[in-house]
């Protein structure tokens, strides 16, 4: 019983230190949680994935209005 005073009397007394522990609580949670999906994710994929390679473009192209363009061909670079 000693605990949940205790837990009373310093989180749920007060309203605003309750939002403060709910949303350090989350925050917590959603790093812990992000690394461990992308560290299972990792695993699972290891061979098979290259982190960062698609995110580069190549030389010689570009993306203009949301489309990859090859530079230097003919109406496809002129928008």
């Amino acid at each position: 019983m000693a605990f949940a005073e205790q837990l009373y009397r310093f989180v749920f007394r007060r309203t605003s230190t309750l939002v403060f522990t709910v949303v350090v609580g989350a925050v917590i949670f959603e790093r812990g949680f992000d690394q461990a999906t992308e560290a299972i994710f990792c695993r699972l994929n290891e061979g098979v994935s290259q982190p960062g390679r698609a995110l580069r473009p190549q030389p010689g192209t570009c993306v203009k209005g949301g489309r990859e363009t090859v530079e230097g061909q003919a109406g496809l670079a002129s928008t």
